[in-house]
């Protein structure tokens, strides 16, 4: 009897053990569950942020450009004279961006929305349009005429048949209104030979444009409309590849819009 009251109270213990065991081990699976779930949550939660986290190269300020590998206060001072970007790979046009740093880049930059990238083409400036409003009885010069360099201060230029009209920066102010529309109209009936010749002078004139009228060009900012002034004259428009910085990238975008004189 006591041999048999023994045997149930070890089954009784045993079981016990066992129960506890079964408890501690499921507890420790739901712990290493836990663990997991959170480690993957704070890796996609990592890996968002560094998404969210890339340099706008359009939008972004000196200071932030500096905190990408291997760019200085020089690099980030060509990379906003360049802007805008269309794509990430435009950073190759700029001065002091080899192939080893530009894939050190990637990984951290980004170009933004196409709206950021209007923002920051207006901010580094476009050309200027023609205006033909009249200011205290005489006509101010315009953009045009400026960029042309052909109109001296007080001249004037009868429009006739086979000569390109220009404006004049000062007037008597005894012009009728509409007289300046008409001698456009004029020069806009001359022969056809002359298309050609009102074509080029709408281009920038790299061996005479201003720094001014050079910024306006697409791509090319403070830094590189200096450089262009500083390796004049030109002999032809693809000469302008010589200078530090502009590649056939950017001499793609301003080949349509420049000429030599």
């Amino acid at each position: 009897m006591n041999t048999k009251i023994r045997f149930n109270w070890i089954a009784a213990l045993v079981a016990a053990i066992a129960l506890t065991f079964t408890s501690t081990a499921a507890q420790r699976v739901t712990n290493n569950e836990n663990v997991t779930n959170k480690t993957t949550r704070a890796a996609a939660s990592t890996s968002a942020d560094s998404k969210s986290k890339r340099v706008n190269i359009n939008t972004a300020s000196k200071s932030e450009l500096e905190t990408l590998p291997g760019v200085g206060p020089s690099i980030a001072d060509n990379i906003i004279a360049a802007r805008p970007f269309k794509s990430i790979r435009d950073l190759k046009d700029v001065s002091g961006i080899g192939d080893q740093r530009f894939q050190e880049i990637l990984p951290h930059v980004t170009v933004g929305s196409a709206a950021s990238r209007r923002s920051s083409s207006a901010t580094v400036g476009s050309p200027g349009e023609t205006s033909s409003g009249k200011s205290s009885g005489s006509d101010k010069p315009t953009a045009k005429a400026q960029s042309e360099n052909v109109t001296p201060s007080g001249a004037r230029n009868a429009g006739g048949a086979g000569s390109t009209v220009t404006t004049d920066s000062v007037h008597s102010g005894s012009d009728k209104p509409g007289a300046r529309a008409k001698e456009e109209s004029r020069a806009n009936r001359s022969s056809a030979d002359n298309t050609s010749t009102r074509n080029n002078s709408a281009k920038v004139n790299l061996n005479t444009a201003s720094k001014e009228q050079l910024e306006a060009l697409p791509g090319i900012g403070p830094v590189k409309a200096r450089a262009i002034i500083d390796n004049r004259p030109y002999s032809k428009p693809q000469d302008v590849m010589k200078v530090n910085g502009i590649k056939e990238g950017t001499y793609d975008k301003i080949r349509d819009q420049i000429t030599v004189r």
